[in-house]
């Protein structure tokens, strides 16, 4: 007798805390598609932010470098003029 009523209490205690807990399961496995869509569509949109941000940052450069050559040809035809007068 005592040992029927420890199985019905150890499967009650099994039903009260494994259920719960497949049915948590369940719910993350159901959700995981729409998760890795989500992580994937995130990822696409960090690359691309990415992109445009290596795009910036070259024409960045280029505009600078550009200007700063510029700015050394007017520096030295400053300084031939200043020479020759």
């Amino acid at each position: 007798m005592a040992r029927s009523l420890s199985r019905i209490v150890f499967s009650e205690i099994v039903s009260l805390v494994c259920l719960p807990s497949f049915m948590i399961l369940l719910t993350v496995l159901s959700s995981a598609p729409q998760v890795l869509t989500l992580k994937l569509e995130m990822g696409q949109a960090n690359e691309k932010i990415a992109r445009v941000q290596d795009s910036y940052v070259a024409a960045a450069s280029e505009s600078w470098l550009e200007s700063l050559e510029r700015f050394l040809t007017q520096m030295k035809e400053y300084q031939v003029i200043r020479a020759t007068s």
